[in-house]
């Protein structure tokens, strides 16, 4: 065989190995970062019960977002496509940020509120912490300042789910501190309640008011220690100027009731 042509196979065959080689590197190592994206978004988003069970703490994923988060930018005029809402609950439960993003350019209303569990895209954001995904319902015309018909705001919610990242980042857009339910539930209320430490700190340091009766008449640290939240219930003591709790209304008998009823209406015949 001529020697030339067994040297030109042999740098082939080594070209070809190297190039099998790089390859097989290069797809390990985009398959790895692929793979820790994906596992980062699911832990973000792996809470799909729309409730307020406590939360476990927020990721170190949501922290690195909470750090870099921007002002808001004005939301983008998309005309609802009502053919990818409920396709966008999905795409955010499985904790895909780019089909998110799409989808919302493409007309996913942010505000979608016919799903099943009850939740909307902005209480899936609210829940799991996940600051960039606020971010994108938020640009696409989201209004996170709405409060539901009951009073409850996403901060409450967030608050409730032991979500600082999400916290600092409602407030940073203008969500009141102190905002209040039906039932003059705070932010801080809902902090004690679960035992969120660090949340209920954030709040006090943004001037939320820890001297603020509940419709139970429960003020935060009224809540914590009720609940056995000892560090919360500690750091609220420290700031809070007024009983932990007011004096619990008589409750009325059926008789006691129908007895007032009648008096009133005497009282009304004699014209008093």
């Amino acid at each position: 065989m001529n020697p030339q042509i067994g040297k030109f196979s042999k740098l082939n065959q080594r070209s070809l190995a190297y190039l099998v080689l790089s390859t097989t590197a290069l797809f390990a190592t985009t398959t790895q970062a692929a793979n820790i994206d994906y596992e980062r978004a699911v832990q973000a988003n792996s809470e799909s019960a729309w409730d307020y069970a406590p939360a476990q703490e927020p990721t170190e994923y949501a922290d690195e977002v909470a750090e870099v988060a921007r002002a808001p930018a004005a939301p983008a005029v998309v005309r609802i496509n009502p053919a990818y809402n409920q396709r966008l609950m999905e795409t955010i439960r499985r904790g895909d940020l780019a089909q998110v993003k799409w989808l919302l350019a493409n007309g996913a209303d942010p505000e979608y509120r016919n799903d099943p569990s009850g939740m909307t895209p902005m209480h899936l954001a609210a829940k799991s912490g996940w600051v960039q995904l606020a971010q994108l319902l938020h640009d696409a015309g989201g209004n996170f300042m709405q409060a539901s018909p009951n009073g409850t705001t996403y901060l409450h919610i967030a608050a409730a789910s032991n979500r600082l990242p999400m916290v600092k980042y409602l407030l940073s857009i203008g969500l009141d501190a102190n905002a209040r339910t039906h039932k003059g539930w705070t932010p801080l209320h809902h902090a004690a309640r679960f035992g969120s430490y660090e949340v209920a700190e954030y709040l006090l340091n943004q001037g939320a008011n820890p001297n603020v009766y509940n419709s139970d008449g429960f003020t935060a640290v009224g809540l914590a220690e009720n609940l056995n939240h000892y560090e919360a219930a500690n750091l609220l003591q420290s700031v809070t100027q007024v009983a932990i709790r007011t004096q619990p209304r008589a409750v009325q008998t059926r008789v006691a009731r129908s007895s007032n009823k009648e008096r009133r209406t005497l009282l009304s015949r004699l014209g008093f």
